[in-house]
């Protein structure tokens, strides 16, 4: 699992091209196999293991399902977000590794000529 309860997370992928870079909280895992409510209140159908249930800083469009099938859509902040579509913001600690220094040659200072 990339997240864990209390993370701030950016939505890396979605078939929902709307929600990318969005930032969520992370509230809990969804329970797996049955249908839950969400925070609003609202009856969501059952979703596979590795969901989290997140909260969004503003409403989004969600989809509405039927029988796991999506029939429309409705505002809402909360939603699940599978695992993969996650990736925390968190302090990455001491030994974290800058990877946009693996991609890109390292900086060097300017040579007058």
């Amino acid at each position: 699992m990339n997240c864990k309860p209390g993370d701030l997370a950016a939505i890396v992928r979605t078939s929902n091209p709307n929600l990318i870079d969005r930032i969520v909280t992370v509230l809990y895992a969804a329970p797996i196999g049955q249908r839950f409510r969400l925070p609003d209140g609202y009856l969501h159908f059952e979703v596979s293991a590795s969901y989290w249930v997140c909260e969004f800083a503003n409403p989004v469009e969600a989809n509405v399902g039927l029988g796991g099938e999506a029939v429309g859509t409705r505002p809402t902040r909360f939603s699940p977000v599978p695992d993969r579509n996650l990736r925390p913001i968190r302090d990455p600690g001491a030994d974290a590794v800058d990877e946009t220094l693996l991609r890109l040659p390292a900086p060097r200072e300017a040579v007058p000529a």
